[in-house]
């Protein structure tokens, strides 16, 4: 969740608040799209997918529930980086 909001809070500082409605139903739209379907079906326009927060938040709930393909260091890693980037900013 802070990998998601602090990205919405930094555009609500820098953008203000007409645009801020604007990005945040791009981010919500984009990040839907890309998490609720393996990016393996998707189209190859969608694999900027595995960059956004909730397809890895996905990834990982899935493979804690269901014990699908291990890959909990990467996603752990790319919502850290999404946290550290968007607190420097």
């Amino acid at each position: 969740m802070m990998a998601s909001g602090i990205v919405l809070e930094n555009v609500n500082n820098l953008l203000g608040k007409p645009f801020t409605s604007v990005f945040f139903i791009f981010w919500t739209l984009s990040n839907i799209v890309t998490g609720l379907y393996p990016i393996q079906l998707l189209s190859n326009f969608h694999k900027w997918g595995l960059a956004w927060p909730l397809s890895h938040d996905i990834i990982g709930a899935r493979t804690l529930l269901f014990g699908t393909k291990n890959v909990l260091g990467q996603n752990f890693g790319v919502l850290l980086a999404w946290v550290v980037v968007s607190i420097a900013l």
